[in-house]
């Protein structure tokens, strides 16, 4: 990931009597041309070309250097948190895949290039949760068997256990129906300083009038 970044000129000499230099080689390079009886395009096109080549000289000497900061890769956490409760399994209306399924189906092989691109910037943590949270390697636990599921619980362990480390950001996959908390309450995203907390819901929810 790169920020944006800025041009630095070195002090030096050559910095000083750059100006001087360009001022000198514009005068001459017009009071050269006003010597000529008549000025076509070509002279005007000659014109900019010699001036341009007296700017690429300066800038040359100047040595001018991009400073830009580009995070080092793997110095931040990101974390990747998947519901494995048992409402998962819950096929919803027109669906003919259960809220599990669509989700075990992120972590296929063949469509979990995300991961990879994740590795490739940060450290991966993976985790599953319904009433507590547990470390995973390739989230083949999701077997949508927990009595529950404890959102709150699982961002207050993460904000505990995080705290003070170079968290860039969590990624929790769930349905959103929470066993332990309000609705309201991760029903948008969440910044938190510099952590985003990105809730990926699946399912669908028909709302009554």
């Amino acid at each position: 990931m790169m920020f944006p970044g800025s041009i630095i000129v070195p002090v030096s000499p050559w910095v000083w009597l750059g100006v001087p230099v360009l001022a000198a080689a514009v005068v001459l390079l017009l009071w050269s041309y006003r010597r000529s009886p008549e000025i076509s395009a070509a002279h005007r096109i000659a014109f900019c070309l010699r001036l341009l080549g007296v700017l690429v000289l300066l800038l040359c000497l100047a040595e001018p250097l991009w400073s830009g900061r580009q995070v080092k890769s793997g110095a931040n956490l990101f974390l990747v948190i998947a519901d494995n409760s048992s409402g998962m399994n819950i096929h919803d209306q027109g669906m003919t895949r259960s809220r599990g399924e669509i989700l075990q189906s992120v972590f296929q092989a063949d469509k979990s290039t995300w991961l990879g691109a994740l590795a490739d910037n940060f450290q991966v943590r993976q985790y599953v949760f319904d009433s507590q949270l547990r470390r995973t390697t390739d989230f083949s636990e999701l077997l949508f068997d927990g009595k529950a599921s404890a959102i709150g619980g699982t961002l207050q362990t993460v904000a505990q256990r995080y705290r003070g480390r170079p968290l860039a950001g969590v990624l929790l996959m769930t349905d959103g129906n929470a066993t332990d908390l309000g609705e309201q309450f991760y029903d948008r995203p969440v910044r938190r300083r510099s952590t985003l907390l990105s809730s990926g819901r699946t399912g669908r929810r028909r709302i009554s009038p």
